[in-house]
């Protein structure tokens, strides 16, 4: 690895990363309150998808939205949409483990209707986070 390369790889890594917080599909649901308690704006489909079966294409949508992300960056899903989106969701994220050998940390919100408000899960292995738990991933 030349010099410049190397030193691009290291300025990478040493950079703190951030919540990125995207809601599955956009609007589905009422307005969603994010970690910092503001809306989540972002989302990795619109509300209305064309070609719902396009597996192929739904995984190369989500590559495209979250591809910006860096390794240090925790991302949200906020799972508010169709299923055939969640598992076009996970088609990619094993992909990125397989392909890139790392282990992103993606961090799944799923709505708690009892309790009026979302629950967070480590995508791979289960494990439940409060949001002062999340903030703490960056800092």
């Amino acid at each position: 690895m030349g010099q410049t390369k190397l030193n691009d790889f290291f300025q990478a890594i040493s950079k703190p990363g951030k919540i990125v917080e995207y809601s599955l599909c956009q609007k589905r649901h009422s307005p969603i309150t994010g970690i910092h308690d503001s809306e989540v704006t972002e989302s990795l489909f619109p509300a209305t998808v064309e070609h719902i079966f396009d597996l192929e294409q739904h995984v190369k949508t989500i590559d495209e939205k979250l591809a910006k992300c860096s390794k240090q960056d925790v991302v949200i899903i906020y799972l508010t949409g169709l299923t055939i989106l969640t598992q076009a969701f996970y088609i990619w994220l094993l992909s990125i483990i397989e392909q890139a050998g790392i282990q992103p940390k993606i961090i799944l919100g799923h709505y708690d209707r009892a309790e009026s408000k979302f629950r967070f899960y480590d995508s791979l292995s289960g494990h439940t986070y409060k949001k002062s738990e999340i903030t703490a991933l960056i800092d």
